[in-house]
């Protein structure tokens, strides 16, 4: 038998020879792909390690090399499932942003990174079945936004075809391995009620390729604020990093305005001023000054310019986060509010939970954050602190937290799938800078985040909330003060003191404490309550803190006046937050401790002591009154030329038929007087009744505008009865309110020189009033809800009523006539119209767009209406709609389009009687209005065309 040796020389040359003329099919595509992965390492090294200065995050070849193999890995992987991934999460799944880019011009985008990346390229966006035209480049300062697989994309609309009510949003490459960490800090600032852009995980693709998980974050513009029930205002960018360095500069971005830039304008000033940022910088810097007289001083103004609840809750959000992303570099953004005359911090590009931030095992957690100028202020501030510590305890106390912690729980389960279907997933290490991510170590890193947030919120709701420390008290006899000493991080919120015996008369109090040495007083008897033997002080002491030494045991004296020296001194009990009182300690003398730092330590109180005015009061300047005040019926105010008053609290001017109170001009031929206001919630449920304003105009100054001679801004329960407005010279308004409630009953607007009502974000009811000879608008309405009713509106030389931007109205039983527009409504908005007379105006009902802000135009529902002699009766733009139902016209008003609909029982046959008996709406606009109280429906008549018994 022949044995074949397989083996041999000349076998195995044969079979090398065979071998290697089909080697290629094996060499030539791991050569390829070798090629390919060469290639893109090097040019990647050479573009961004070399070429260009990389920022923070280091570039290096061999993290680049391994990175690239991963990516490949990703993307062949995902090449098979992403099929399965549309499929999968079809109904439930994240939403995709599906982005167009011509080839070229996403070529020409990435032609020489980073500069040619950040010119606008053409590109469509698929929106409700359409594609809308957008421009599109690269966004971001560093390397991690452009450098790498996955790109930030600035995305920008058409003004007229916005997607989705933004002109402007950016889609962020998550720069973080937890992929969740500025979604995740977008989201806690909202639920603290801070205010957010829009923001959204998403998955995108472009031409049709998938491109990965992103962050849609909206652009900050006016349009943010308007969403978040802000008025158009000066937003500030404070932006020193990157593109956005000043060569030469500090690169601190307070330590001058001209540094900052600005994402909105209040278009009421010039668009290069800047004084209400000159004037924040001005206070941050005497709140820090040396000089300890002008440090108070410094204080006491920063604590008003801002609004202290929400710079409290935003700090608290930076504690919660353990982020020290707003530094003195970048990440600010401010808005002045012109009609709050304050500032609050906008959130931007958080940074939440970073590894790098968070205190390593073992270690202590830093419970303050003060990175910046501002925050040394803040810190040093007792009116912030209060806030601070405020926000914190409600987060815990309402909850927030649960309900935080189990969105992040979702948004893990939510993402899961496309992390594992992510093509260009990136991770990223403080060492190694940004790589390609294995989808499984990116899942760890997002389920560990979860457990980072938790940690951090169990520790400083122990480090701010936890039963530790304690209150003690010493007596001294002769003179009844009561030397308080408090150790731990919890204020007091109120004590309360047991005596042996009850009070005869009114007790009073006051806070005694010492700064550096020297001794304050402040007058606390406002906080003061009594009841038989009990007093409660209801004012909150703070424990001293710094954020070099942490919180020190803290010393006050509290000083009682109309306390018997007999009456016996039982007990004190301290609130400090928790469930009830504590017992406060009793033990020998104190030794008197002095505050180093902390300023507004103590929150006057005293007790409230109105000014009353009577007889004839003259006012020749602009006077600012902080205490209630009361005018007496039959009181006339006289206002010489620019003259105003400026109230903080509550104003009674109640006069009568017989006594009217007067705010008359001081001169017969003079200037216009300014205006009378009421600012603040301090002003809340004020009352005017027969009150008489007469040659008023408004008050403008480079950090406030009070547009109307009577202006109303935020406040609440204003009620304004009998009341005459006539005569407004010069400015918009002649009554203008904004931020408030306000009710009118049985008042008149005459000859306003512009409005005569001008309500922005605020609502209204008005009732059996009647305005005539207004100049532009009888009532103009911006993102605010009216009720109207009973009320007669005749020859404004513009609208009777205009309905605008997002404003809802309900107009029940009305009377508009000789109006040039009877009722507008313009974007957004929504009017709604029972029992309506419109007669013999220019045009009975027009519904429009005109501010490109909003997606959509008008509507007007029109129900049991009577209209006649008007020039025009209706008109609707391609974005709005009208429909009337059982009315009445004089003349045939036929439908056209789909903007107009006439219903069948609408005739010119029966003015008054409706066809229908019944009390029927639109489902459409129902829903739309159920925020009104139903009882308002009360005075509608179905049986009824048209108004009925209004008079006056």
């Amino acid at each position: 038998m022949k044995v074949i040796n397989f083996f041999g020389k000349k076998t195995m040359k044969v079979r090398a020879k065979k071998y290697w003329r089909w080697s290629w099919i094996v060499t030539l595509p791991i050569s390829i792909i070798y090629i390919y992965w060469a290639w893109n390492t090097l040019d990647r090294y050479y573009t961004f390690a070399l070429r260009y200065n990389s920022g923070p995050m280091p570039v290096k070849l061999l993290i680049l090399g391994k990175s690239e193999l991963v990516h490949l890995k990703n993307k062949f992987r995902t090449s098979v499932t992403e099929k399965m991934l549309r499929n999968d999460t079809a109904k439930e799944g994240l939403r995709t942003i599906n982005l167009f880019i011509p080839e070229p011009d996403l070529a020409s985008l990435n032609s020489n990174l980073p500069y040619s990346g950040f010119k606008y390229v053409k590109g469509r966006l698929f929106s409700e079945g359409k594609l809308l035209k957008v421009k599109v480049k690269y966004r971001g300062d560093f390397v991690y936004h452009w450098g790498y697989y996955k790109k930030s994309l600035r995305i920008k609309t058409k003004k007229s075809r916005l997607f989705e009510g933004m002109h402007s949003f950016n889609l962020i490459a998550p720069k973080s391995t937890e992929q969740l960490r500025t979604f995740l800090s977008y989201r806690l600032a909202s639920i603290m009620g801070l205010v957010t852009p829009r923001v959204e995980m998403v998955n995108v693709t472009i031409n049709g390729k998938s491109q990965g998980l992103y962050t849609l974050v909206e652009q900050l513009n006016e349009s943010t604020l308007r969403n978040n029930q802000l008025m158009p205002g000066d937003l500030y960018k404070g932006e020193l990093m990157g593109k956005d360095y000043y060569t030469g500069s500090t690169g601190l971005v307070f330590d001058h305005p001209s540094l900052w830039a600005k994402a909105a304008v209040n278009n009421h000033y010039p668009p290069e001023s800047r004084k209400p940022l000159e004037h924040f910088i001005k206070l941050l810097n005497l709140s820090n000054s040396p000089d300890e007289k002008k440090r108070e001083d410094g204080v006491k103004k920063f604590s008003s310019f801002l609004n202290m609840d929400t710079w409290g809750r935003f700090n608290a959000f930076e504690i919660l986060t353990h982020s020290v992303h707003y530094d003195p570099y970048h990440n600010w953004r401010l808005y002045y509010d012109p009609a709050r005359s304050h500032f609050i911090p906008i959130v931007w590009d958080p940074y939440g939970w970073a590894p790098f931030w968070l205190p390593k095992e073992g270690q202590g957690m830093d419970l303050t954050v003060s990175s910046t100028r501002l925050h040394k202020a803040l810190n040093n501030n007792g009116t912030f602190l209060r806030a601070r510590h405020q926000a914190i305890r409600d987060f815990f106390k309402s909850g927030s937290d649960k309900i935080f912690l189990n969105e992040v729980g979702q948004v893990v389960k939510d993402i899961e799938p496309y992390i594992y279907n992510d093509p260009n997933l990136i991770a990223m290490t403080q060492n190694q800078g940004f790589f390609a991510g294995d989808p499984q170590e990116v899942m760890t890193a997002i389920r560990q985040l979860r457990e980072n947030i938790k940690k951090v919120f169990t520790e400083v709701r122990k480090g701010y909330l936890s039963k530790n420390g304690n209150v003690s008290y010493f007596e001294s006899k002769p003179n009844k003060v009561l030397s308080i000493l408090i150790t731990g991080r919890r204020p007091v919120y109120k004590l309360s003191i047991n005596y042996l015996a009850p009070f005869q008369d009114t007790v009073s109090a006051k806070i005694r404490y010492w700064r550096n040495g020297q001794k304050k007083e402040v007058d606390i008897s406002g906080a003061v309550s009594q009841n038989g033997t009990n007093i409660q002080v209801s004012t909150n002491l703070l424990p001293q803190s710094s954020n070099v030494t942490g919180n020190q045991p803290t010393y006050y004296e509290l000083l009682l006046k109309g306390i018997p020296r007999g009456n016996k001194l039982i007990e004190v009990q301290a609130d400090r937050g928790g469930n009830g009182f504590e017992q406060a300690q009793h033990i020998g003398e104190i030794k008197r401790r002095s505050f180093m730092t902390m300023n507004n330590v103590i929150n006057p109180e005293p007790l409230p002591k109105p000014i009353i005015w009577s007889g004839v009061v003259e006012i020749s300047s602009v006077q600012e009154v902080n205490s209630e005040l009361i005018i007496k019926p039959g009181t006339t105010i006289l206002l010489k030329p620019g003259a105003s008053l400026i109230l903080h609290k509550r104003l009674f001017a109640e006069g009568t038929p017989e006594k009217p109170i007067r705010f008359f001009p001081a001169g017969k031929s003079q200037e216009p007087w300014g205006a009378i206001v009421l600012k603040g919630r301090g002003a809340n449920n004020s009352v005017l009744s027969y009150c008489n304003f007469k040659g008023g105009s408004g008050l403008k100054d480079d950090l406030f505008e009070y547009s109307a001679m009577f202006s109303v801004h935020d406040v609440l329960g204003v009620r304004v009865n009998n009341s005459i407005f006539s005569n407004s010279k010069s400015t918009d308004d002649m009554v203008h309110a904004v931020y408030s409630d306000i009710k009118f009953n049985e008042s008149t607007f005459i000859q306003a020189y512009a409005d005569a009502l001008d309500l922005d974000m605020s609502s209204t009811t008005i009732e059996n009033c009647r305005f005539t000879n207004s100049g532009n608008d009888a009532i103009d309405l911006m993102t605010s809800k009216a009720v109207l009713i009973d009320t007669i509106i005749e020859n404004s030389g513009d609208k009777g009523v205009s309905v605008g931007e997002g404003a809802q109205l309900v107009a029940i039983n009305n009377r508009l006539k000789g109006n040039l527009v009877g009722v507008q409504s313009k974007d957004s908005s929504i009017a709604v119209l029972y029992n309506v007379d419109l007669s013999e105006n220019g045009r009975a009902l027009d519904a429009y767009k005109k501010n490109w802000r909003y997606g959509g135009g008008g509507k007007i529902f029109l129900y049991k209406g009577h209209l006649s002699g008007n020039k025009e009766e209706i008109k609707a733009d391609k974005k709005s709609l009208i429909k009337i139902y059982d009315s009445f016209n004089d003349r045939t008003v036929k439908a056209g389009n789909k903007r107009i609909a006439i219903d069948k029982t609408v005739d010119s046959e029966k003015p008054e009687k409706a066809k229908e008996g019944e009390f029927w709406r639109f489902p459409e606009e129902i829903a739309t209005l159920e925020g009104f109280k139903k009882d308002i429906w009360i005075k509608a008549d179905p049986s009824r065309r048209g108004y009925k018994n209004v008079t006056h």
